[in-house]
Parts: C-alpha cells; sequence; structure tokens
C-alpha cells in the first residue's frame, strides 16, 4: 500500500505542479473493496461526504459502473454513496477504463492538458506498468498512450438514494 500511495502523490504532483493538491487516502487494499453497507465502507462514505461539503464540490468523475474490475466498480459505487451523504447537488460523471463506454448518456469532454504531463503522471504508476511488483496486474501498451483530453459520461445529474 505504501508504494501505491508513493506514486499516486507523485502523479498528483505532475498533474497539479505549483497547486500542490495532497492526495487523500481511504487505505482500501487493492482488489478487495469494502462492500456497500459494510462498517468500513460506511465510513469511506462519511469520509468523503465530508469532503464533498467542505470544499463546495459539485461533481465527481470516478471509473464507470460497468467496470470489470472489482476495485474500478467499487469506486463508482463509492462515489454515489458519498454524493448522496453530502446533502448537496454533486454530479456523477463517469469513464471507461477496462469496459464499454457507458451508452445513452451525456458526454462531456475534459478541459485539454499536455499529453506530457499526463504520460508523466501515468507513468508514476510504476507497480502497475512494469514488473516491479511481479507477474501480476500491468496496463498494456496499447492503453498508455494518453490524449489530451478525455471523455466523461454523465451518470446522474445530483445523487440520489442510492
Amino acid at each position: 500500500m505504501r508504494r501505491r500511495r508513493s506514486e499516486a502523490r507523485h502523479a498528483v504532483a505532475l498533474l497539479t505542479g505549483e497547486r500542490r493538491i495532497v492526495p487523500r487516502f481511504l487505505d482500501w487494499h487493492d482488489a478487495n473493496p469494502h462492500r456497500p453497507g459494510s462498517a468500513a465502507f460506511r465510513r469511506s462514505v462519511r469520509q468523503l461526504a465530508a469532503l464533498l461539503r467542505r470544499h463546495a464540490v459539485n461533481a465527481i468523475a470516478t471509473t464507470a459502473a460497468g467496470e470489470p474490475h472489482c476495485d474500478h466498480a467499487a469506486c463508482f459505487t463509492l462515489a454515489v454513496h458519498a454524493a448522496y451523504a453530502a446533502r448537496r447537488p454533486v454530479a456523477i460523471f463517469e469513464y471507461a477504463v477496462w469496459g464499454e463506454r457507458p451508452a445513452g448518456k451525456r458526454v462531456v469532454r475534459t478541459a485539454a492538458m499536455p499529453t506530457g504531463r499526463r504520460s508523466a503522471a501515468l507513468r508514476a504508476h510504476r507497480s502497475q506498468l512494469t514488473g516491479l511488483m511481479g507477474d501480476g496486474f500491468r496496463l498494456p501498451r496499447a492503453q498508455q498512450r494518453m490524449p489530451g483530453t478525455d471523455l466523461l459520461y454523465l451518470a446522474n445529474r445530483y445523487a440520489t438514494r442510492p
């Protein structure tokens, strides 16, 4: 978990530059997300809902509900629950990583960012790109090419009861 945290901090620093945004971690173990309704899941919902209120967040972009990776699907579920618990209008946008693009939803293209900066941030996640952590998961080379923008799909305008 320590390595992944370090990689995430480095990637965020590369993406945000001078703004010095510090990522928050929920300490979920890789490929072992908390079940909705569990005490650990509810604790994460409360933590994220508090951040949404404190920072007046009005939109969340998260991995798509239909993602085949359990961690990605859990992120979507957690985002929906946290947005609802925040008791403020929070739109949920989803994006596809491994799965199909969500069909029939409003599509929003993000603002452009230099591809070099995005590629450097992706490369910061060495444990997911190399054999550093053994023979497990590695992001295929074809998916390592970073476009200048992303496509987000509006999952729900404002969070409703999950």
